[in-house]
This record gives C-alpha cells, structure tokens and sequence, in this order.
C-alpha cells in the first residue's frame, strides 16, 4: 500500500515536471519568434524614427565625434607636408602620460569631459617641458609672432591660420601603457607627423591609424645634433607616389637645412590606412561602399 502511495506520487511529480518543462519550452518559442519586440519598458522609450542618430549637444553622455567631418567617399592623393610649425620639440623620453587627458583637473566624471574638450587637456600637462623653451609647463613660442603660449592655444591658433604642424622628439616617444587618446588629441590639433629618434611600438602604430605619419631621425642624429630650435618650418616630401616600406623622407627647414628621416609605417596596411587620412576613414569607406 505504502509502495503504491509513492509510485502514484512519484508518477504525478514526473508528470508536473514534464508538464512545466513544456511550458518552459513554449515560452522559450515564444520569445524567440517575438525577440525583436522588447519589453514593455523598452517599447516605452521614446526615439525618433529616423536612421540617423540625431545627436544633442548637450549630452554629457554620448557627443559627435568629429573626426568625419571632412571624410569624403574617395581618398584624396597624400600631399607633401609644407611649411609646418612645431609647437612641441619634446626632449628626453617621453611617457604616454605626459600627453594625456588629466581627469582628476576638473575633478569631474570620465562621460562628462566632452570629446572636444579632450585636445585642450592633451597637451595641458603641467609637466610637460618644451625643449625650446626655460619654463616647464604646458607652453610653447607660437613662431609667427614670437608669442610664448599655451601649447593648445598656439596650435589652434595654427589650425585657424591654416598652417600645418608637426612634433619633434626624442627617444621612446610615448612610452608607457597605451592610450587612444595621446593619437587623436594631437590629431585634433592638426599634427601631421611626429619626428622622433624612436618610438613606443603601439604608440607608432596609433599615430599611422590617425593618419599622423611617424619618421624617424637617422642613427645617430636628433633635434638637437642636426641643431633644430623647433622654431623652424618645416616641409617633407611626402606624397602618394613615394608612400613605401622604409621610404627615406627629406626634410628641409626654413632656415635651409635639410635632413633625411626614415619612414615608420612598418607594414603595408599601415600605408593604406595612411593614404585614407587614418583607420577610421578607411573603415568607414570600406562599409559605405560594401
């Protein structure tokens, strides 16, 4: 009797279990074939039914990022870089630290520090020591007219007057732990190369896929040995016809000097992504045109 009572229990908890197992599998079913539905709370966000983000310039959350804004379907031919100025001859070995974002500053958030405030903080580190210059701080000589100023303010002031600018360095340029950010405030800022005596490994690599071309000093010479100020314009013979693996540039100087320093894009995918402007670029005309 007891042996009966328990099989009849057992057999009735089996078939509980099947029958919640079924259930369990409709509604598995359910949600499949309705996955693109949502919950009740997502359908009640409110979107605008368009297929472009429409972006608020008051979010503090999420910001256009600017780098497109000149992106055209086709890559333009490289050109040589003119008569660029320097607003930083960097001495010595310099970290990835010393040109990046400084969060604690403003003692605000990471999402509150907008994408187009970010190149001011790139090259306001406190630390930061222009070779050309006695003082130690964020400041540079703005060339055409002499005026000593903050390194930001020198080279937006470039930007505005349509001039060109390039970096001089010394030996590990951006060594340290990798950050984004030490590529694409210089970018913003309208650098178009680095020259240094070597380079971090992922920094250079960075510095291609933002379309900054990375060269490097022959053996044995530097800033200071070919006796560069960093108060020079500058002109390199890059263009698109001379864009190759190990590719020698010449380099001459408003003053008349001139120079050979050897290209740093290692790979050939590097030129590709240089010939389009950076990584971004390419990537973004690879989809478009997909």
């Amino acid at each position: 009797m007891r042996f009966k009572k328990f099989y009849l229990l057992q057999n009735g908890i089996l078939k509980l279990i099947k029958s919640i197992q079924v259930i369990y599998k409709l509604e598995l079913i359910r949600k499949f074939i309705n996955n693109q539905e949502g919950t009740e709370r997502w359908n009640q966000l409110k979107v605008n039914k368009t297929d472009l983000y429409k972006w608020k310039p008051e979010s503090t959350y999420i910001h256009n990022p600017p780098f497109f804004q000149t992106t055209e379907l086709n890559p333009k031919l490289v050109q040589p870089i003119k008569k660029a100025y320097c607003p930083l001859n960097l001495a010595g070995s310099i970290a990835e630290n010393s040109l990046l974002v400084v969060i604690s500053k403003a003692k605000v958030s990471l999402r509150k520090i907008l994408i187009l405030m970010v190149p001011e903080e790139e090259m306001m580190k406190l630390w930061l020591e222009v070779h050309s210059l006695t003082l130690v701080g964020p400041q540079t000589v703005y060339v055409p007219t002499g005026e000593v100023m903050d390194v930001f303010d020198a080279a937006d002031k470039h930007m505005r007057e349509g001039n060109q600018s390039i970096v001089l360095a010394g030996q590990e340029y951006d060594s340290g732990s990798s950050r984004d950010w030490a590529t694409k405030g210089p970018y913003l800022q309208g650098v178009k190369c680095v020259i240094a005596q070597s380079f971090e490994r992922i920094h250079r690599s960075n510095l291609v896929e933002m379309g900054i071309l990375p060269l490097e000093f022959l053996q044995g010479e530097s800033a200071d040995t070919l006796g560069l100020t960093g108060k020079e314009q500058f002109t390199i013979n890059v263009n698109t016809s001379n864009l190759t693996l190990g590719q020698t540039y010449t380099v001459e100087t408003s003053t008349g000097k001139k120079f050979q320093a050897k290209s740093r894009s290692d790979t050939e995918v590097e030129i590709e992504y240089y010939k389009h402007g950076g990584i971004l670029q390419y990537v973004l005309r690879k989809l478009v045109k997909a």
